[in-house]
């Protein structure tokens, strides 16, 4: 007779399954912990005896966006169990689509990040890394995650490009402007673009509320993000006239209609300007 696995167990053999599809141990984690809190009550018991209706209403109390991946986690857990035979039944099957309400992205103006910039330029002896965060992320796009772990010797001086490990454990080639290449030149002989005295990588923390003092010291009206620049950085490229396609490369998304959230702040801009500058807008 065999003896059927418990729950807590098939998690353990999903996380090593998706382990080889995804690099990133941020990403293995969030998803065992998605799959360890909806199973928290039945970790020990077995899958095709579990009251689904009761489990699943547990997602309700989550926001939209956040509903909508714990789901996707879910489902793909079902259908691994189903292939593996660890169930008879596809319960994946049964789950229906949580859509999420996509909040648009925040973002600063053009001439917000020309003041950055001016203020960060003015200081005589200002941050060297407070200058090189704000161009990685504003100036090329990179995740703040990407910045704390960017390395040195992934830097192509004469193609004026860096090689960065992004979501899924894929590497992508970022174009640097010529200001960022300037500014990694004058960084000492070190194994990360951001690391402290005893040579560790700095955190995406640290970054973080380097950022924040970014915002402080150029006046903002509201709190700085390190997200808010990458958005920025498709945003305004997108104003420019660069097409989605290239603007997906670039972000490192793997798929389309994640970029395709800034077509809309677009729109909404073309459509403040509308009612701004026409005749009849605002009337």
């Amino acid at each position: 007779m065999t003896v059927k696995a418990n729950i807590s167990h098939l998690i353990n053999e999903f996380a090593e399954h998706i382990g080889k599809k995804y690099q990133s141990n941020e990403t293995l984690r969030a998803y065992e912990g998605d799959l360890l809190t909806f199973f928290e009550n039945d970790l020990q018991g077995d899958l095709e005896t579990v009251d689904l209706n009761r489990a699943l209403s547990s997602l309700a109390h989550y926001e939209a966006s956040s509903r909508s991946r714990k789901a996707s986690v879910l489902k793909a857990f079902f259908h691994w169990s189903f292939e593996e035979g660890h169930t008879s039944t596809d319960f994946s099957l049964f789950l229906g689509k949580f859509k999420s309400n996509r909040k648009l992205p925040h973002f600063i103006s053009v001439d917000e990040a020309f003041e950055i910039w001016k203020v960060l330029s003015a200081e005589t002896n200002g941050d060297l890394l407070e200058k090189l965060l704000f161009l990685l992320l504003y100036g090329s796009g990179l995740r703040v995650s990407e910045a704390a772990s960017a390395l040195m010797e992934k830097i192509n001086f004469s193609g004026s490009t860096l090689e960065v490990l992004g979501k899924g454990g894929k590497y992508r080639q970022c174009p640097l402007l010529p200001k960022t290449i300037s500014l990694l030149k004058d960084l000492p002989s070190q194994k990360y673009i951001f690391e402290n005295k005893n040579g560790k990588a700095l955190t995406v923390r640290t970054l973080h509320r380097m950022v924040q003092r970014i915002g402080v010291k150029a006046g903002l009206s509201r709190p700085l993000h390190p997200h808010m620049l990458r958005h920025s950085y498709a945003t305004h490229l997108l104003e420019g006239g660069a097409n989605l396609r290239t603007i997906q490369e670039l972000l490192g998304h793997s798929s389309l209609q994640t970029t395709e959230q800034y077509t809309h702040v677009s729109t909404d801009k073309l459509a403040a300007t509308l009612d701004k500058k026409h005749p009849l807008g605002n009337k």
